[in-house]
C-alpha cells in the first residue's frame, strides 16, 4: 500500500492526521502479515491507535522498521524516533524519509 497520498500533513490537521493514520498501520498490518507468511516473526504495533504522535508510538515504530528493514537486508534505515512532528519543517523532513523508507520496503516485498 502506498502511503505517500495521505503523507502532506500539516501540523495540528487532526483529520489528515487519523486518515494517515489508518492507511499507515494497515500498511504496516500487510507487511507484518507477508513477513510473516514467510515464516518469520517481527515485533508488531498497533501503529494506527494514537491519535496525535506520541514517543512511546515514535519508538515503537522504529523499532518495528528496523526489524523490517534487518528482516529485507535493508541498509539505511534512518532515524525515525527522534524527529519533534509538532514542527512543521521536522515533520516534513520526517515525512519524505518515511515514504522513502516505505517505498524501499514495498520495492523488496514485491508491494
Amino acid at each position: 500500500m502506498n502511503i505517500d497520498p495521505f503523507s502532506d500533513l500539516l501540523v495540528g490537521d487532526k483529520e489528515a492526521f487519523e486518515s494517515f493514520q489508518l492507511v499507515h498501520g494497515s500498511t504496516h498490518d500487510i507487511i507484518y502479515q507477508k513477513i510473516l507468511a514467510a515464516g518469520t516473526v517481527i515485533n508488531h504495533y498497533p501503529l494506527y491507535d494514537t491519535k496525535e504522535y506520541d514517543r512511546e508510538w515514535m519508538l515503537n515504530h522504529q523499532s518495528e522498521h528496523d526489524q523490517i528493514y534487518a528482516y529485507l537486508n535493508l541498509t539505511g534505515m534512518p532515524d525515525l524516533a527522534s524527529s519533534n512532528l509538532k514542527n512543521q519543517e521536522e515533520m516534513d523532513t520526517w515525512m519524505d524519509l518515511h515514504k522513502q523508507v516505505h517505498d524501499n520496503i514495498n520495492q523488496a516485498l514485491g508491494l
